[in-house]
């Protein structure tokens, strides 16, 4: 089955709670937001993911060993 990219917001709250990140409900819906997908209950995870590794740092290592 491929990977579509995105989730229903359900899930995408469930895959927080269980890595324990705490948000409010007006925080969760501003971050639904941020990251709305096609259909407006659905999370693009991959988007999301993306700025995660970018203000963490990751992305600038991954970049850095890639060779062209």
């Amino acid at each position: 089955m491929p990977k579509s990219g995105v989730v229903l917001n359900t899930r995408f709250r469930a895959i927080l709670d269980f890595h324990k990140v705490k948000l409010s409900d007006e925080e969760y819906e501003l971050l639904c937001k941020r990251f709305i997908s096609k259909a407006k209950n659905e999370v693009n995870y991959v988007d999301f993911d993306k700025v995660l590794r970018y203000y963490s740092g990751d992305w600038e290592k991954e970049d850095t060993t890639k060779t062209s």
